[in-house]
């Protein structure tokens, strides 16, 4: 039996064609039941238009959803948006994932200092009244380094708790991202006041991106001008790619 969630790229031997029904952002959104080389009757549903031919291999992940597997369509790592999801994919390949030591140092630096600031300038607002009280702007230094420590010191414990090579070796060659970035932005998405599903879904969601997206939206976040327009633009697109909204809406600050 076939373990899934599984990412690389799928052939198609057979499919077929279910109803279309709105879509919520404009036009039409169009059922397909697929048969791939490895994971049979797959659901996938697709902006209109588009089609689905066998023969034909497209790259993304098959998960196990609440009606049955389910297809989500993907773009390789370093491909353009042309290449994505085309015929001429090398068959069986699978996305490489740089995980957040490779980033650049001086910048993962900046992203989390500017998130630390962030949070810091957040909590003084929620318990002081400028009006009426001085901000304690002293203290402001040690609550930035404060959440920093916080962040810092979950990315640590989780390394510790990572099993040895040795111990990985029986796993699946697909890579996956590593659990501390994504537990980073899932933590960060419940401090903008999105449930734990919704924070979930996202952080999911996000991971998906490459590098260089994922710095941006941290970058975005972090910032206290940004984070709402940052915020609304992730919900925007896992409303678009995934076909369905997140369970609840982004609470503004």
């Amino acid at each position: 039996m076939t373990d899934f969630p599984q990412q690389k790229e799928w052939k198609v031997s057979a499919v077929r064609e279910g109803k279309e029904t709105d879509n919520p952002h404009g036009g039409k959104l169009k059922a397909f039941y697929v048969d791939f080389e490895g994971a049979e009757d797959v659901y996938w549903r697709r902006k209109m238009p588009a089609e689905v031919k066998a023969g034909e291999t497209y790259f993304g992940t098959i998960e196990n959803g609440e009606m049955g597997l389910r297809f989500k369509k993907e773009q390789p790592e370093g491909a353009s948006s042309s290449s994505a999801g085309g015929a001429n994919h090398s068959s069986g390949s699978t996305r490489s994932y740089k995980p957040e030591s490779e980033f650049d140092p001086e910048k993962v630096a900046r992203i989390g200092r500017a998130h630390a600031q962030g949070m810091a300038l957040h909590f003084y607002a929620a318990n002081h009244d400028p009006a009426t009280q001085p901000w304690p702007v002293e203290h402001l230094r040690e609550w930035i380094d404060w959440f920093q420590a916080d962040v810092d010191g979950a990315a640590q414990r989780v390394k510790s708790q990572a099993p040895a090579p040795e111990a990985t070796s029986a796993l699946p060659t697909t890579q996956q991202p590593q659990p501390d970035e994504r537990e980073k932005f899932r933590n960060l998405f419940e401090l903008k006041a999105l449930s734990m599903e919704a924070s979930s879904k996202l952080a999911d969601f996000t991971m998906k991106m490459n590098d260089e997206q994922r710095v941006r939206a941290w970058n975005g976040l972090g910032e206290t001008s940004t984070e709402m327009e940052t915020l609304k633009k992730l919900e925007d697109s896992f409303r678009e790619v995934e076909g369905e909204p997140l369970t609840d809406a982004a609470i503004p600050f």
